[in-house]
Formats: C-alpha cells, sequence, structure tokens
C-alpha cells in the first residue's frame, strides 16, 4: 500500500493508521505552528521581539515534544552578483534552543491587551476632545503613538465617533457625538 505524498518517498509502503503508536510523529500525524514572540512594550501594545517558536498545534495524546526558539536573520553571503556587482544576502535560521512556552500560551501572548484598546480611546478622546479633525491628522498623529489605522477604526466605534464630509471634495472628519454638524454627509 502507498501513501500520498507527504513529504515521504511515495515508493515507500505506509502503515496502517490504526496501527500506528501514540508516539507516530510522521507529517500526517502531527500539526506544527509558527508562531512570531510578542513582548509587552510602550502603552500595553505588543512588539516582536524577532524570536520564532516552533511548536506542536495540537499535543494531542502523544508525548509533548519541546518548542524550538529560532531567529530568520540576512547575512551576507560574502559573494558578488556579477550583474549587479553588488554583495549577495540571504536569510538564514539561527536556533536558539528550547522554550516552555506551548503554543497555546504563544498565541495568548501575542493577543494585545486590553490596555491598548483603551490607550486608543485616551488619544481619540485627546484629539477629539475640542471639534472635529481630519482623519489624515488623526491618522498621522496616531502613527507617531504607533497606533495603526485599524486600531484607530475599532477605538472610533467604540466612542461612537462619526465620520463626516462637509462638501462632495472636502476631507474626510471624524468627531465625537457632541460636534457633529447638523447639516453634513456622514458616512454609512
Amino acid at each position: 500500500m502507498h501513501g500520498a505524498t507527504d513529504g515521504l518517498d511515495t515508493n515507500e509502503p505506509r502503515p496502517d493508521p490504526a496501527q500506528r503508536g501514540a508516539d507516530d510523529a510522521s507529517p500526517a500525524r502531527v500539526a506544527h505552528l509558527c508562531i512570531e514572540e510578542m513582548e509587552d512594550g510602550e502603552g500595553g501594545r505588543k512588539q516582536s521581539t524577532g524570536r520564532r517558536l516552533f511548536t506542536d498545534a495540537k499535543p494531542g495524546i502523544r508525548a509533548r515534544q519541546p518548542t524550538l526558539v529560532y531567529r530568520i536573520e540576512v547575512v551576507d553571503t560574502k559573494c558578488i552578483d556579477p550583474e549587479t556587482e553588488m554583495s549577495i544576502e540571504a536569510p538564514v535560521i539561527r536556533w536558539e534552543g528550547q522554550s516552555e512556552l506551548t503554543a497555546d500560551e504563544a498565541i495568548a501572548a501575542s493577543k494585545p491587551t486590553k490596555s491598548a484598546y483603551g490607550d486608543v480611546r485616551e488619544f481619540l478622546r485627546e484629539i477629539l476632545g475640542a471639534g472635529p479633525v481630519s482623519v489624515k491628522v488623526i491618522v498621522e498623529r496616531g502613527d507617531e503613538r504607533k497606533l495603526s489605522y485599524d486600531q484607530l477604526k475599532r477605538g472610533k466605534k467604540l466612542l461612537n465617533v462619526t465620520a463626516y464630509k462637509q462638501s462632495m471634495g472636502g476631507p474626510w472628519m471624524w468627531a465625537l457625538p457632541q460636534h457633529v454638524p447638523a447639516d453634513v454627509e456622514t458616512e454609512e
């Protein structure tokens, strides 16, 4: 009996799945995750450590495998491209050992904390407190605080901020509910 292509030589016979042991680590039985390790940064925002984790996605009943830690770096190969006469760079994997983190712990650590939403709400209350502001200015100032456009949109929704234009050719503005002019075209 020959198995499907899964990185094994297809000419090799495959054992019957019912006869495999709990510790069988064949590619058909094991799922792995590669997760970028994150840590708390300024304002409760997550930032990359540059390390990545290679871990079991679902350890199941078999023995837990160690989570491996690595980095992907770009190195100079000390070779010259004959066409461009520039140095050739190539990615390499630098193994850093093992970690006690499980896949679930690594995924949980990479999710944004609730305080990150508090920061965006605080920022929007501050910038919109005196009245409407153009979206362009909000995005630029948000970027200075390392707030993404998606975070600003989520904060906009949480605070019931209204987006509107005063005229067809005018810029989009955001305003807190109490500062929205009565005669404007609002975003749907």
